[in-house]
This record gives structure tokens, sequence and C-alpha cells, in this order.
């Protein structure tokens, strides 16, 4: 029979271990010219909480091409406890600083 203490010890183990599941990311996937997508997931957290990891990722590979992010589209899940993680997808373009696109539309 298993001492009570080490079975205690070993459910508290699991316990920390599965609240440290991290967020994991598909990284910067290529869709179209100049557009891509990116999408976060994770078992802790909020939807927020995941689209913030993918725009941080979007706008990491933007400024390596020295160019401007522009969102197309962004859409996300909530985490709904042991049925389904938050998660978020971001369709982005990277252009030029002086490309037209990045220009607000007048109201």
């Amino acid at each position: 029979m298993v001492p009570i203490r080490l079975f205690s010890t070993a459910a508290i183990l699991v316990l920390l271990v599965a609240g440290c599941a991290s967020i994991s990311s598909t990284g910067v996937v290529p869709i179209g010219n100049d557009t891509y997508m990116v999408s976060a997931t994770g078992p802790r957290g909020t939807e927020s909480d995941m689209r913030a990891v993918a725009f941080k990722e979007a706008s990491a590979h933007c400024v390596a091409l020295k160019k401007e992010l522009l969102p197309v589209s962004v859409k996300g899940n909530r985490h709904v406890a042991f049925v389904r993680n938050a998660e978020a997808e971001v369709q982005f373009r990277c252009l030029a600083a002086d490309d037209p696109a990045l220009k607000r539309p007048a109201p």
C-alpha cells in the first residue's frame, strides 16, 4: 500500500505541473502576398491573453521585415474548463510605412 504522505506529494506535483502548462503558438505562417497568420492557445488565461501573444508575434515579424503591421482579422474562443482552451488567431499584413493601405479612411 502506498503511504498517504507519498500519495499526497505526488498529487501536489501533478497539480503544479498541470498549472504550469504553457501557451503554444503556431508561429507566423504565410497565407498570401504579404499576408500572414499566427494563432495561440493555452489552458490558462483568457482569449485576450491569447490575442496579446499572437499580436506580439505578428508585430515582431513585421519589425524584423522593417515593415508595419496591419491587422486583417482577429478571432478567438474563450477558455471553458475541461472543454476548450482559450484560443486566438490573428491574420495580418506587413506593409511598407508609405503603403496607402496603412492610411486611415476619411470619416
